[in-house]
């Protein structure tokens, strides 16, 4: 079961992905991996068993940026939020790399992920002139474990609180993204094993948004050392 927590700071969310955070310390929710079987020769030399890890849920990122045309003014994020997801089932490690090892996934308690900051915090803007002008870097807000599941229809949204600010007046505004909204889909799932990012670009009377999803880094090189078994 996830509890929904975000690895990004609710006072400086950073313009990388921590990645280092999921402990299972403390309410905190926990990475967790699994090697393929080693086989060894029990006759041998005993030697240092070198496994492989993969992660077995998903991860999901929220950044956010501005278009160039707001650097004048103050876009102010002050609240992030994913709702609709499972966050609890059942894991059993299949031979299948195609067909997820998750099943009766469901959503229990009040779950989302969560970024809030009642001052908000405001995106940053572009930098240098000219040719060496570069747009102000995305941030990102949510940095989550995901529990691996398929995408309905209505369920699974992100919904964004902002406003704009220039010197004379403020603007709120509400964005709602739906991962499926009946005509098009974010994601088709969340896959064990892979990483997604929704990137949001606040531009004038609009967001825009691209997603990705990639296979989420294996974890190698952990050498466990067998016990000596006497005959």
């Amino acid at each position: 079961t996830l509890n929904g927590q975000n690895l990004q700071s609710t006072d400086k969310p950073d313009t990388i992905e921590a990645k280092v955070g999921f402990t299972g310390v403390d309410g905190k929710d926990t990475d967790l991996m699994t090697s393929g079987r080693i086989s060894r020769n029990g006759a041998a030399t005993i030697e240092d068993v070198n496994l492989e890890f993969k992660h077995i849920l998903a991860k999901l990122n929220i950044a956010i940026a501005k278009d160039p045309q707001f650097d004048n003014v103050n876009v102010i994020i002050r609240k992030v939020q994913v709702v609709g997801l499972d966050n609890k089932g059942l894991y059993n490690e299949g031979t299948s790399t195609i067909n997820s090892s998750w099943s009766n996934t469901e959503k229990v308690g009040d779950y989302k992920l969560l970024w809030e900051n009642t001052n908000g915090v405001n995106l940053l803007k572009g930098e240098g002139e000219g040719d060496n002008y570069k747009p102000g870097k995305k941030l990102y807000f949510i940095e989550s474990l995901v529990m691996p599941q398929s995408i309905e229809e209505n369920v699974e949204k992100l919904i964004i609180d902002y406003s704009i600010v220039t010197e004379t007046r403020e603007e709120t505004y509400n964005y709602e993204l739906k991962f499926d909204d009946g005509e098009n889909k974010v994601f088709e799932n969340f896959a064990d094993h892979n990483n997604y990012t929704i990137n949001l670009t606040v531009r004038p009377n609009i967001i825009t948004f691209d997603a990705t999803a990639t296979v989420w880094e294996d974890k190698t090189g952990e050498s466990v050392i067998p016990a000596i078994v006497n005959p």
